[in-house]
């Protein structure tokens, strides 16, 4: 991507757990086990199109909608997925399979650059001002863009019940959202999320309703870090402080290297890698800002993914491309 990666951490996390589990992330980083995972009984969009040979499983079948309309002229995807429920469950974990689809993801660079010569201002304030990040993040969940509702049905009505976040395009893996399930009624729980069209990609959904088993976990720090021209980074990479791995081009690389523990009788082992750090995207920073847009979009809900439909259309104009 055309951005300039400045990574700060490089770990492995050496997970040993038992035998017939799975070891998943939460969207904050903390490990669970999955034991007895339960697949979707059935899912719907607003159309009535089944989702469910999309949704099932974790496999190539992806439910990713480009950026246009529905037959109701709808941008907002409306899809309701149901699931077994254990009587006097109150707690499940969501085993969530989606992503930041591709339109979303080159979406970001195109509403950054909107601000024209302003941009290093509007970093500068990210960096700098708690607001600031706070009213971005909202503004995120309001639009759904690139962070994701999940609505849990309760006597009540949809309640949310959870926030899930987008991921880089290219990297979709499991993670677990930990839902309240306490008020839910009956031997179904019914899960609601109303994904912008274009900027989700969507693979699988499954629920576990077992306790997290304990598993031992073994943080490693690089022993190599070499850059793509030999140079010895292992300092930027191994601590949590103010030195950073700069990537500026497209193809950079780094090769690292850990020592390997060994095994654990009687448990499995699964490995996660850790980082830290933050991208720049590489943006013009001239021209007078599109201040039009960029009001309409903290301050009309809907707007950006209206936005991010009218620059596909161009596209695919420009491309010659069949809606």
């Amino acid at each position: 991507v055309d951005e300039t990666q400045m990574t700060n951490l490089t770990e492995l996390w050496v997970v040993d757990h038992p035998i017939g589990t799975r070891v998943v992330p939460d969207v904050d980083g903390k490990l669970h086990t999955v034991s007895a995972p339960q697949s979707l009984l059935s899912a719907h969009d607003a159309e009535g199109h089944d989702l469910l040979p999309w949704l099932r499983s974790t496999d190539h079948l992806i439910w990713e909608p480009p950026p246009v309309a529905d037959a109701s002229g709808n941008l907002q995807g409306d899809i309701i997925m149901t699931f077994p429920k254990p009587a006097g469950a109150t707690q499940v974990k969501l085993v969530a399979n989606a992503t930041t689809g591709l339109w979303g993801s080159i979406m970001i660079k195109k509403i950054v650059g909107l601000r024209g010569r302003d941009v290093g201002m509007f970093y500068f304030a990210l960096n700098h001002s708690n607001s600031i990040r706070k009213q971005l993040t909202a503004w995120e969940e309001r639009e759904e863009l690139y962070r994701l509702k999940v609505y849990v049905e309760e006597p009540t009505g949809w309640v949310v019940r959870g926030i899930l976040p987008g991921t880089g395009t290219f990297n979709s893996m499991d993670r677990i959202l930990p839902l309240d399930v306490s008020h839910v009624q009956g031997d179904q729980l019914r899960i609601r999320i109303h994904p912008p069209a274009g900027f989700w990609a969507l693979n699988s959904f499954a629920v576990d309703y077992t306790p997290d088993r304990p598993v031992s976990v073994q943080k490693l720090k690089p022993a190599t870090a070499q850059d793509l021209q030999g140079r010895d980074v292992l300092a930027d990479l191994a601590a949590v402080d103010g030195r950073y791995l700069a990537m500026p081009n497209i193809g950079d690389t780094a090769d690292i290297t850990f020592l390997a523990p060994p095994a654990r009788t009687g448990t499995e082992r699964a490995v996660f890698l850790h980082t830290r750090g933050y991208y720049k995207l590489h943006v013009s920073g001239t021209g007078e800002p599109d201040n039009a847009n960029l009001k309409a979009f903290q301050k009309v809900p809907g707007s950006t993914v209206r936005f991010a439909a009218a620059q596909y259309g161009q596209w695919q104009i420009a491309n010659k491309q069949e809606p």
